[in-house]
């Protein structure tokens, strides 16, 4: 799959404008990211959740050269005569395999061979990322870079909708400050007008120190106003 990494929604409303255009990201942002997902941690453990069995049973598989001889070899005779046979022997071994390893050991090593089987590529100008899957059936690597890219989308949707409710809470209280400012300024210019019985419309008196005060009264209501909207 190629992937172009856009600026991220924290960068991108600084610098908005009228007309906002797809910017590819930072070097160092697609870096991180890169890194992120190459993590056999967290993220891995979540690509493992949304596989499904051909996928995870490849990853039991190894991709040395007997190996896949072996399981080509099952794979044929699955489809002969003998195939009840082989079904068999193939549980029973499986079986023992379960009965070996335990759940977390086997989780454990199907990250390890995961972080083994994908691949990055960077062109850190053009903001592209190239990943590949090694499989042992190409239907089976398809699914799994896709089940990388829908964890991905899944996490980075997360973090921008966090981002988001933040800068709506940050906007709300900026809200609530202005128009607090607001009615301070408006009721302040009320009162100067009733000190001195001057009319609500009337914006302009003769008395020029009074005009002065009026002036900066008006303008503060003006600011305040402007901020608010």
């Amino acid at each position: 799959a190629t992937v172009m990494v856009e600026e991220p929604r924290a960068k991108m409303v600084s610098k908005v404008t009228e007309k906002i255009s797809t910017r590819p990201a930072d070097p160092a942002y697609i870096k991180a990211e890169v890194e992120k997902i190459k993590d056999p941690g967290i993220f891995m453990t979540e690509v493992l959740k949304v596989l499904p069995n051909q996928c995870l049973e490849d990853l039991d598989i190894s991709l040395e050269f007997p190996d896949q001889v072996i399981s080509r070899s099952i794979t044929l005779l699955e489809k002969s005569p003998a195939a009840f046979l082989v079904n068999l022997v193939k549980k029973i071994r499986e079986t023992e395999k379960k009965e070996q390893k335990k759940d977390s050991e086997i989780t454990e090593n199907r990250l390890i061979i995961l972080s083994k089987r994908i691949t990055f590529q960077i062109q850190a100008r053009s903001g592209i990322i190239k990943i590949s899957a090694t499989t042992l059936d190409p239907e089976t690597a398809m699914i799994l870079v896709k089940s990388y890219l829908d964890v991905w989308s899944a996490l980075n949707l997360e973090e921008n909708k966090r981002f988001i409710k933040r800068e709506i809470a940050f906007t709300k209280d900026q809200r609530k400050i202005s128009l607090a400012q607001l009615r301070l300024a408006e009721t302040e210019l009320h009162n100067f007008k009733n000190e001195y019985e001057i009319p609500p419309p009337v914006t302009s008196v003769t008395d020029p120190e009074i005009q002065s005060h009026l002036d900066v009264l008006q303008n503060k209501v003006d600011s305040a106003k402007e901020r608010y909207k």
